[in-house]
């Protein structure tokens, strides 16, 4: 999968903008805020960068280790990095599923990952990252969301021409968005706040990970 998004790598920012504008990237910042403080954050498929330049910028000590698989998607995300910041991040190029991540971080964020899996291999890949996070540490996750019956058309069609697309161009397999909430849950990780989108099917999430013993 690594290579068929090297090819749509210089394209993804521009496919991004035409559909969506910017309030995907809105999206990717509603919750920012909320790691300022962090002094490890583990960040999984981050793709060319959008999100890691602002997080650079939001939490100015940190360091950010980056999991990505595609050579070219790390290029552009590095390419994105001020010099300043450059020893603040090391790039993977890995999938999660591969990734060497033996330290524990306060907090993760994963940006429009977890839609490119089936229910099944989320639940299979879940805990990998629910135990790099420490006790008390934070999630954030952004991701698309099936719309429900009240939701317009446009979100449907929206949904299944970008599956559509990525599945022809990535061949990911996955055919829906998958609800991680319940998932996140049974892996210690509670939902303290979620924002949606007014017009795209798109949602942030924040979640704090349990303390041992903790009632939620």
């Amino acid at each position: 999968m690594s290579q068929a998004f090297d090819k749509i790598a210089p394209a993804y920012v521009h496919l991004e903008r035409i559909l969506i504008g910017s309030r995907l990237q809105a999206m990717r910042c509603a919750f920012l805020n909320r790691v300022t403080q962090a002094k490890k954050v583990l960040l999984v498929g981050e793709g060319p960068g959008s999100f890691l330049a602002e997080l650079l910028k939001t939490n100015q000590e940190g360091f950010v280790t980056v999991v990505e698989p595609s050579a070219r998607m790390i290029s552009l995300a590095r390419s994105r990095v001020k010099e300043k910041d450059l020893d603040r991040v090391s790039f993977l190029r890995s999938t999660l599923e591969e990734a060497d991540l033996s330290r524990s971080y306060d907090a993760a964020c994963t940006i429009c990952f977890w839609d490119c899996f089936t229910e099944a291999k989320i639940r299979n890949l879940f805990p990998k990252m629910s135990r790099c996070i420490k006790n008390g540490g934070k999630w954030l996750n952004v991701d698309f969301c099936e719309p429900k019956n009240c939701s317009p058309i446009s979100h449907f069609l929206l949904l299944r021409f970008l599956y559509g697309f990525f599945d022809l161009a990535t061949g990911i397999g996955a055919m829906r968005v998958v609800d991680v909430e319940p998932i996140a849950n049974s892996n210690g990780l509670h939902s303290l706040q979620c924002k949606q989108d007014k017009i795209f099917p798109i949602k942030a999430q924040f979640f704090a990970k349990r303390f041992q013993g903790d009632p939620f």
